[in-house]
């Protein structure tokens, strides 16, 4: 690529909050990037371990350490340090996460070839369960998309539905134009803003050669463990809004299908975390004027007859969980 001072800057944002084990070697990944015309935000979210002062040991002139001024959480510190960036594109990285070490180089090298100025470049997605697992790859989308809302549909298509912030390169016009992430949205904040976002592009470009990779945690200090319906069910809010911005694009009946079909299979998955909001779920498919594909196994007709759906659907994955369970 041509000589730092001529690159556009891009700005790496990162949430910070008690992560001592692993901000060292995030940051890192920031400054050994072939890239080099970066800078470095990182927001302390009022850790209670070392995480600060790891963090403040790397301030220079490419890293930048702040305290955030409130307490609403990640997406609270996302906005925040988005407000401190001057960066032209965006990339967000949380504070246990990493990527290879081309990846901004090779994202730069496509958009700047290839994009407009409001195309996002996205790569493939690694995951590594910890503690030790080694590193696997999570199976995502793997080509172009135009108009960009294509890619949201071949994700409810396919099922390969990764929403990961790390894996994407926004351009600074089109963050702006999102209004910044929802402070009151506790689970799949990340999936609604980058759908957002995809919605206000134009194209989706894909880079092969890097990836990201997501750290996989098991336990209570992590959002992947919370498991309450107030909770579970605002993934299935995010997606009938992610429906809309779809229909928004292009309204037709195959469209509807696809979203049907992947919110219904969706609230199946979930059915035992959220069913005590059946009447709240039936309400955002009638309103949404999408259809809810209510699973029924054959062999099972008159359970489902006798008890109806909800309870024979609750009593058979009940029965499903207690059976794995005793085969553990």
């Amino acid at each position: 690529m041509a000589e730092n001072q001529t690159l556009p800057l891009v700005s790496i944002l990162i949430p910070l909050y008690n992560e001592e084990k692993y901000i060292v070697q995030t940051i890192e990944c920031c400054l050994n990037q072939t890239y080099k015309n970066i800078e470095v935000i990182v927001i302390d979210d009022h850790s209670t371990d070392k995480s600060l002062a790891i963090a403040k040991s790397y301030e220079s002139d490419r890293v930048h350490v702040f305290e955030n001024p409130d307490q609403q959480g990640v997406s609270s510190a996302r906005n925040y340090a988005f407000e401190k960036s001057t960066g032209q594109f965006i990339k967000y990285l949380d504070s246990d996460d990493y990527f290879t070490q081309g990846m901004i180089e090779k994202q730069m090298e496509r958009i700047l070839a290839d994009g407009e100025a409001d195309s996002i470049v996205y790569s493939q997605l690694r995951f590594f369960h910890m503690p030790d697992k080694p590193e696997d790859w999570l199976s995502g989308l793997t080509k172009d998309y135009q108009p960009a809302t294509e890619y949201i549909v071949d994700m409810f298509r396919t099922s390969k539905h990764l929403w990961f912030p790390l894996m994407y390169l926004f351009p600074r016009s089109v963050v702006e134009k999102t209004g910044g992430w929802n402070t009151k949205r506790t689970y799949c904040e990340d999936t609604e803003f980058i759908a957002t976002a995809i919605s206000l592009s134009r194209k989706m470009l894909f880079v092969d050669e890097e990836y990201a990779v997501w750290r996989v945690f098991e336990d209570n200090k992590h959002l992947h463990a919370l498991k309450s319906p107030q909770v579970k069910i605002q993934k299935i809010e995010v997606l009938f809004y992610m429906s809309k911005l779809i229909l928004n694009d292009k309204d037709t009946a195959e469209i509807r299908a696809i979203c049907s079909k992947y919110i219904s299979y969706s609230v199946y998955n979930m059915f035992l975390m959220i069913h005590s909001l059946y009447d709240y779920i039936e309400e955002l498919f009638e309103k949404n004027k999408l259809t809810w594909m209510k699973y029924e196994n054959p062999r099972l007709h008159l359970l489902y007859k006798v008890l109806g759906w909800r309870r024979a659907t609750t009593l058979i994955l009940k029965t499903k969980a207690l059976f794995s369970k005793t085969n553990d």
